[in-house]
């Protein structure tokens, strides 16, 4: 029988390949003996199938399971039944002695209740459908009809347990037993089931007519509608009690191709991008971010309170994101409260943010080329400078051109004379357009991908220039890489990703855009003879002048990074997952100062002008990580999900740096070149090495997908950590109801009703490899006879910890009308005890202080996303939505030597208040004294005591709290409107109820110097006469400001960030390209914005104004 069978499928095969053409030269079919050749192999492969299924049993009322195991050993084929199922079963009788696998079956399912059929290698067994019709869904009791089925991998073919079924559309819900099989209740309106699992995409099958499926899913890297993942090990969404957010590259992209962060900051409530007034659009400096407020005292430096960043489970740097390419991410996952966060211990304090980055597709071979352009225009809204005749005017009423001296009155007359007459024959410099220029970006990906379902590779290579509004500088990103993913036999997959990227740095050589603020608009720029004129008047240095000479500022980076991925499907329960990374970073910045700068116009030594200071640092990193997975269904739907694993860190940079001085050209801009070096200066050098460890166990267990608890237990050990703490604790746990499962709420327009609250500890350590350890510095002026003498430059403290946040959060995910309307709300309390702050230590140690963990901060507030279909059907949808939050800080204590930094702060007398962090205050408030306005009869300042008193005398202890720059309301509007084919979004930013201490005010309306050019306030709201009713002092008077309640002004913002367009054209107009998809887009950024506070924003770089375009085009 199995040589009839061979010899016809041998004819069969021989005729398919005679058919094939020859790939020569296109000539002929393929020669008869390669013909005959694949042919025998075929058929040998296929003969040694054939005659593996001979099978040989002798059963005497055994288990039908039992017997189905031993065919499966002796066969290689796979059997698959749902549990409801094998119950049905009868015992079994059975001898056969070498007996063909058909034959067995037949024999074997004589008289059960029970059907078969072969499909490839498996044995699919149900239960007799009525009327004997396996063409319809089987009646099982009375009217209710079920459906059966498997799901498996379409990469690895292995069995996939705890898969999520859900019937569509009346929703109803199973899962997959240990077999991969299903069975669930379906009504006669039902046409798909859906079809979710952790890191498979979601599959929907057609199940009208059919009493059984088989679901082959694809692996996905993420998917968002039903998994959260963490960076370690992904989780049931259903089932998930943290607080989190998730988005795809794709969405990310159509709100702000040119930005990953700016488009998380508008999508993410909870997650602020801090707005830097003064370095405004400069490509070159990266944001601060926060999630749910800072958890740490810092003056300027925001980088301790920003959260961590993990990029396909490795540790990544804030400029790893902001260069990242936002084509190759394939979701980004933002992880808020310890539920989501605690997996991460130590680190997890201030949120996660976890990347995961696009996977490989199988299939032919793939070309995916993205281009996004943009255009960018300087905004100098802002800015409202004097012009000419008034700047004039101001100098002559502030006094610049009196002097009790006759000879002096004539010099002054002759200036102010020859300055009017510049200024009636035309003279205007537009100094804000000086440094200035129309800034583009032009950002090229292509990826070639392809592969089997065994072995898939790709090729990505990236180049990127972002040239910003001042002149002169620019961001270069280069990158290529490599990627390949293997499925091999026994659920083993394997996966490398290499990749090379290069950052260079140009800084504007035209220096800050305050410099041509205050320039003077009657000042000409060039002299008779169109040379760059080197002395403005008053003295002021031309800064275009210095903008042309040979100084520079830049630097660049060369980023190597391997990722090494391991998987092992055990068995239908157990995963085994291992992610390990390899990166160095090499960086060296080199900054060049003329010696023709004007900085050493009054320095007559020639070898001290001109300097030239390089810096390099070399870094070398490797992590790893090891997951053991476990999932399982028991009983009626109940899903236990487990995840233990661990992972090590180690992290090693070295920097070194030195100056030299002494150049006496321009162009001789080379170490070689120095006269010497700075006295009393000597190069530099730091190492930072780090280790850490940690091991983790999470749990999660959902009983028939209603109620669900969640917990994480994490254990951390660093080599940062003092002696007597090497190891932290953290651990938390949720609890989660699904109303919408509930028999109560079925049919109720409720699609999702999910309630959950979580509370455990995060950790961070802000603090630096060496801080627990006394050390020490050796000095060249402390020798004694023949050794060399060291000072303590750190008090080690055994005792130093990471810092402890304990995390509250309650939450509730709503969705109605099948998702026309859906909401997301968080209420969180996060206390952070054992702050890291300085601490007093006894002089005799030679330092006047250490570091110790005493300080205690709160934050508490409220998260809300809101969205809704105003209009949803299959040509048009238009949806509205918000994203709100509301946060408060305290601090709880600090310690004695932050109060004593806290007096020094506040008698300070700075453009703007220093900070100061009090106990029961927000580390954001503004305090300052109160001001009642300005006298009519002197034009002086009149202040307000504590007592209430009033007087002309400054006292800073008379401070108080009158606001915080904190706002008590921000976030998002957008809407989207979708026709077709073509969609159009708008995202609104709004910003209600926080305060600024308006420095535009303090220093250039009534701080202003009268030798340079000011706000056009200082001339028209400064006092000038006795009775004046002024809002500014008297205009002469060229004192600085004291730091009043004048300055501080409620800030209330709303701004048109984005406005996107997208066309998506059809396959067919694709493809008389010869593409399979292409999509055009366009994004216009910061078309308005309205605030009532008038402040000079970019005062160190421009803001700008313009349109992104990108095209994505797959062939």
């Amino acid at each position: 029988m199995n040589k009839i069978l061979l010899i016809d499928r041998f004819k069969q095969l021989y005729a398919e390949l005679a058919s094939i053409k020859s790939g020569g030269q296109g000539k002929g079919k393929l020669p008869v003996v390669l013909r005959y050749s694949c042919g025998f192999l075929l058929c040998f492969m296929l003969q040694s199938n054939l005659f593996a299924q001979q099978i040989t049993l002798k059963v005497k009322q055994g288990n039908l399971e039992h017997v189905l195991k031993e065919i499966r050993k002796q066969s290689g084929y796979n059997y698959f039944l749902n549990a409801n199922v094998l119950q049905q079963a009868k015992p079994v009788s059975l001898q056969v002695d070498n007996a063909p696998l058909k034959e067995v079956l037949a024999n074997l399912f004589k008289g059960q209740p029970l059907t078969y059929k072969l499909e490839g290698n498996s044995i699919i067994i149900q239960a007799n459908a009525a009327a004997g019709n396996t063409a319809t869904r089987a009646r099982r009791s009375g009217e209710q009809n079920f459906l059966d089925g498997r799901v498996t991998n379409s990469s690895t073919g292995a069995i996939i347990v705890g898969a999520s079924i859900k019937t569509l559309p009346s929703g109803t819900m199973s899962y997959t037993d240990g077999n991969g099989v299903f069975t669930i209740p379906v009504t006669d309106q039902d046409q798909k089931i859906q079809v979710t699992f952790l890191g498979m995409q979601m599959t929907e099958v057609n199940i009208q007519g059919k009493a059984f499926v088989e679901v082959q899913m694809n692996p996905s890297s993420v998917g968002l509608e039903d998994v959260v993942v963490t960076g370690l090990y992904a989780q049931n969404k259903s089932t998930f009690t943290g607080a989190s957010r998730s988005f795809t590259g794709e969405e990310l992209k159509a709100v702000a191709p040119t930005s990953v962060i700016e488009a998380l900051s508008m999508l993410t409530p909870g997650l602020v991008t801090l707005e830097q007034k003064a370095t405004g659009s400069n490509p070159n400096a990266l944001p601060d971010i926060l999630i749910r407020g800072v958890t740490s005292f810092s003056n300027t430096d925001q980088s301790v309170n920003q959260p961590l960043i993990v990029r396909d489970g490795t540790i990544v740097t804030l400029a790893d994101l902001y260069d990242m390419d936002i084509n190759e991410i394939q979701s980004i996952t933002v992880l808020k409260d310890a539920s989501a966060a605690s997996l991460y211990g130590a680190k997890a304090a201030n949120g996660v943010i976890v990347i995961e980055r696009k996977r490989i597709a199988e299939g032919k071979l793939k070309v995916i080329y993205n281009l996004i352009s943009s255009i960018q225009a300087p905004d100098f809204s802002d800015y409202k400078v004097l012009n000419p005749m008034q700047k004039l005017e101001y100098e002559k009423l502030a006094g610049l051109y009196s002097s009790p001296i006759l000879e002096d009155r004539y010099a002054l007359d002759s200036v102010y004379n020859s300055r009017y007459q510049d200024i009636r024959r035309g003279v205007y410099t537009d100094w804000l357009a000086q440094p200035s220029r129309i800034g583009s970006t032009h950002d090229h990906s292509l990826r070639l991908a392809g592969g089997s379902q065994g072995t898939r590779y790709e090729v990505n290579a990236r180049f990127a220039q972002v040239n910003g509004v001042m002149k002169g500088d620019g961001r270069d990103r280069y990158g290529l890489g490599f990627a390949l993913e293997h499925y091999a036999k026994h659920g083993l997959s394997f996966s490398n990703r290499t990749n090379f990227s290069y950052v260079g740095v140009v800084k504007s050589p035209y220096g800050e855009f305050s410099h041509y603020v205050q320039m003077n608009p009657y000042d000409r720029i060039r002299d008779d003879y169109g040379n760059l004129k080197q002395v403005l008047s008053w003295d002021n240095m031309n800064p275009l002048y210095e903008a042309n000479l040979g100084s520079y500022d830049k630097n660049h980076s060369k980023i190597f990074s391997n990722d090494f991925d391991a998987r092992w499907e055990l068995n239908q329960h157990f995963r085994v997952t291992s992610h390990w990374n390899l990166s160095m970073n090499d960086m060296r910045r080199t900054y060049f100062q003329s010696p023709l700068s004007g900085m050493y116009r009054n320095e007559p030594d020639l070898s001290k002008r001109g300097s030239l200071a390089i810096q390099e640092s070399k870094a070398l990193n490797y992590s790893g990580n090891l997951v053991l997975s476990y999932n399982k269904v028991h009983g009626n739907n109940n899903l236990l999900s487990t995840n233990i694993g661990g992972t090590i860190n180690r992290f090693d940079t070295k920097s070194f740096g030195h100056r030299g001085i002494g150049f006496y050209s321009d162009e001789l801009d080379f170490m070689k070149f120095a006269a010497g070096y700075p006295a009393n200066e000597k190069p530099s050098g730091s190492q930072d090495l780090s280790a850490d460890v940690a091991g983790f166990l999470n749990m999660n267990y959902s009983l028939n997908n209603r109620y669900y608890v969640d917990a994480v237990y994490q254990i951390s050990g660093s080599s940062k950590f003092g002696v007597n703490n090497r190891y932290g604790h953290f651990w938390s746990s949720g609890l989660g109801w699904n109303l919408h499962n509930e028999s109560f709420l079925k049919d109720k327009n409720i699609d999702l009703l999910k309630l959950r609250g979580s509370v455990g500890f995060t950790g961070k350590v802000s603090f630096n490899s060496y801080q627990a350890l006394t050390t020490y510095e050796f000095g060249d002026k402390l020798i004694y006879l023949n050794g060399i003498g060291a000072v303590p430059i750190t008090i080690g403290n055994p005792d130093l910890k990471w810092e402890r946040t304990l995390n509250y959060n309650v939450g509730a995910d709503v969705s109605i009308l099948n998702r026309r309307l859906n909401l997301t709300a968080d209420v969180y309390l996060r206390k952070t005890t054992d702050l890291l702050i300085d601490k007093t230590v006894a002089p005799s140690t030679g330092v006047t202080s250490g570091k110790d963990n005493l300080g205690e901060m709160e934050n508490k507030g409220i998260e809300v996303t809101l969205d809704g279909y105003l209009i949803r059907n299959s040509s048009w949808s238009w949806q509205l939505g918000t994203n709100l939050v509301h946060n408060t800080n305290k601090i709880l204590k600090i310690s004695s030597a932050l109060e004593k930094q806290n007096q020094i702060n506040n008698d300070y007398e700075s453009l703007a208040p220093m900070p100061q962090f009090q106990e029961g205050e927000s580390t954001t408030a503004i305090k300052v004294v109160q001001s009642g306005g300005i006298d009519p009869a002197t034009g002086q300042e009149i202040y307000i005591k504590r007592n209430g008193e009033r007087t002309f005398s400054y006292n800073p202890a008379d401070k108080i709290v009158v606001g915080d720059l904190m706002p008590k309301l921000s976030g998002n509007v957008f809407t989207t409107v979708r026709y077709q084919r073509l969609s159009m979004a708008a995202y609104f930013g709004l910003r209600n109820g926080g305060y600024i201490y308006n420095t535009t005010r303090a220093s250039k309306v009534e701080g202003a110097n009268p030798k340079l050019n000011a706000d056009e306030r200082v001339f028209n709201d400064r006092w000038k006469h006795p009775g004046d009713i002024a809002l500014y002092k008297d205009i002469a008077d060229q004192s600085a400001p004291k730091q009043t309640t004048r300055f501080v002004e409620k800030e209330n913002t709303f701004a048109l960030e984005r406005l996107n367009f997208a066309y998506d054209f059809s396959p067919l107009l694709a493809k008389k390209i010869g593409a399979s998809k292409l999509a055009v887009g366009m994004s216009i950024n910061d078309l308005f914005r309205l605030s009532t506070v008038r402040i000079e924003r970019g005062t160190s770089y421009l803001y700008s104004r313009g349109a992104d375009f990108n095209i994505n085009v797959i062939f």
